[in-house]
This record gives C-alpha cells, sequence and structure tokens, in this order.
C-alpha cells in the first residue's frame, strides 16, 4: 500500500487534479449515478468535525415497508439513539432522526421505536415511534405520534397529542392540545386548552380558552377565560369571571361572567353579577347581588311580602 500510495502522490498536482477515482476537497466533476461516499456494509457512516462526532448515520431496514430506513444522529458526543435493551435488536429503532442539540435522547430501552424526531434543543426525549419534538429544553414526547413544539418541561404522554410551547403543560388524553401557557392538563380526550395558568380539562371534548386555574370536568363543556371557574355538567359554559361554578353535573347551563355566580340544575342561566344563584331548570338570573332563583316560600307562620294578585272579573 505504501509503494501505491507513492506512485499515485508521484502523478498528483497541487490540486490533486492528476489523481482519478478519489473525491477531492476542491469537489468532484462528472459524478457517476454509481459513485457516492460511504459504507456498503452494515457499518455506520460518521462524518467528524475536530475529531467529534457531528453526524452518524446508522443503517436500518424498515422490514413491513420494505425499505431502507436509516437512523440519523447529529452531535452523537452529546446525543443519544436508544435501543430497546429487552430484545436487543438493532432494528427495534428505525427511520428517527436527532437532528441537532445537545443532551437529547431517543428511542425506549422497553419498546421498539420508529419514525420519532428531535430536531434540536436541548435535554429532550422522544420515547415513542412517530413522536416529535421540535426544541425547546426537557421536554417529553412519551405518545405515539405526539408532538411538543418548544418551551420548557412539557410532556405530551397521549398518543396523538400536541403541546405548542410555554412550561410544565402535560397532555393525558389522546388527540388532546395545548396551546401554550403554564402548568396546564389536558387529561379529556379531543380536549383543548389555549394558554393561561394552572388549567385542568378531565372531559372529553371540553375545551379552555385561557385564564387562571379554571376546570372543566365534563365532557363538550367550555370555560372561555376567568379565574377559578368550575364546570361539572355536559354542554354547559361559562364565559369568564371569577370562581364561576356549575354544579351538580347540570347540563346545557350557562354563565356568562361576574363572581361567585352558580348555576345548579339544567338550562339554568346566570348572566353575571355577584353571588346568584339559579336552581332551577330553565331558570334565568340576568344580574345583579345575591339574586335566588327559584325563590323560596316563607317560613311557616310568616306572611309573605308579596302582594296579591287581583281577580280578573
Amino acid at each position: 500500500m505504501a509503494e501505491k500510495a507513492g506512485t499515485l502522490a508521484k502523478g498528483a498536482q497541487g490540486d490533486g487534479s492528476g489523481l482519478s477515482g478519489i473525491w477531492k476537497m476542491g469537489g468532484n466533476h462528472g459524478v457517476k449515478g454509481d459513485q457516492f461516499i460511504g459504507t456498503t456494509d452494515l457499518s455506520n457512516f460518521e462524518i467528524r468535525a475536530n475529531n467529534l462526532p457531528a453526524i452518524t448515520i446508522v443503517p436500518r431496514s424498515d422490514t413491513i415497508a420494505r425499505t431502507s430506513a436509516p437512523n440519523m444522529l447529529a452531535n452523537g458526543g452529546s446525543n443519544q439513539l436508544i435501543e430497546n435493551h429487552q430484545t436487543l435488536k438493532p432494528a427495534d429503532l428505525i427511520g428517527s432522526t436527532i437532528s441537532g442539540g445537545a443532551q437529547n435522547y431517543l428511542g425506549n430501552e422497553d419498546m421498539s421505536v420508529s419514525y420519532a424526531t428531535i430536531a434540536g434543543g436541548r435535554g429532550n426525549m422522544a420515547l415513542n415511534s412517530f413522536a416529535t419534538v421540535s426544541g425547546g429544553e426537557y421536554h417529553q414526547a412519551g405518545g405515539q405520534h405526539a408532538t411538543i413544539g418548544g418551551g420548557r418541561s412539557n410532556g405530551a404522554f397521549a398518543s396523538k397529542s400536541t403541546i405548542s410551547g410555554g412550561s410544565l403543560n402535560f397532555t393525558y388524553g389522546q388527540h388532546a392540545s395545548i396551546g401554550g401557557g403554564q402548568g396546564n392538563t389536558a387529561s379529556g380526550e379531543h380536549a383543548t386548552i389555549g394558554g393561561g395558568h394552572v388549567n385542568e380539562t378531565k372531559g372529553e371534548y371540553a375545551t379552555i380558552a385561557g385564564g387562571r386555574g379554571n376546570r372543566v370536568l365534563a365532557n363538550h363543556a367550555t370555560a372561555s377565560g376567568g379565574e377559578g371557574n368550575i364546570l361539572t355538567g355536559k354542554y354547559s359554559s361559562i364565559g369568564g369571571g371569577y370562581s364561576n361554578r356549575n354544579l351538580n353535573r347540570t347540563q346545557y347551563s350557562s354563565i356568562s361572567g361576574g363572581r361567585e355566580n352558580e348555576v345548579g340544575e339544567h338550562y339554568a342561566v346566570v348572566g353575571g353579577g355577584r353571588k346568584n344563584k339559579s336552581n332551577g331548570m330553565y331558570a334565568f338570573v340576568g344580574g345583579g347581588d345575591g339574586t335566588i332563583l327559584p325563590r323560596k316560600p316563607p317560613p311557616l307562620g310568616e306572611e309573605s311580602t308579596t302582594l296579591p294578585v287581583a281577580p280578573v272579573l
């Protein structure tokens, strides 16, 4: 080999133009379709910078799709692709990518993972198939097809759930979505939290647009905003305000706003005001302070203050 190398060196010009069949530092021309840089076996292909792993391509195959599905790892000195330690089969991690960042981990020691992605950031984890973390830091995408856009310390643990950003937000319901904010939890399937702080949805198709400390515990119920509002009945709504309550799982009821208002029966409505209670079916309190419907009769032995209705002649 030393003699052959010497022979080649004698024919080389300053720019390497005297050599053929090699990849030149200044680039090649006339490259044919069957020429490539890489490996012809199952060895990894690695590109280094400063003698440290910059890009590593790990050959893998998708036996179901019958196609090549290599894993790609950028910054292999810090990021890691994790194989299934139960089976110890290299093919248990296929078609997955860490594009950049540092201290990111993709894969799962307890299950097979395919086509997961971490685009960048720091300390992120993609633990299930088709899971995606676009960036940010310290996220966990644990459900299949789960997605985290960015932010810090978010966890998308249910399949097909999405967290766009914010911090300390968590999805536990399939197809649940959190737009942003902090400390929000979407536990019901198809539930949505737009943002805000420490809001929680437990019902299916439940919605909280924003605000703080709101809880929607019933299916198809909606809190548009405000603080400390609670809904327990299906198809009910609270527009906003402070510490309003939908009690007794009352369905189709509504509180538009105000503070400390309550609805306690189906189809009941409070428009606003303070400490109003609409406890009868179809009862309506427009506003005011301390109005209670239906009104209780006077105690036995006391006269009513309501004037008698004159008879119709």
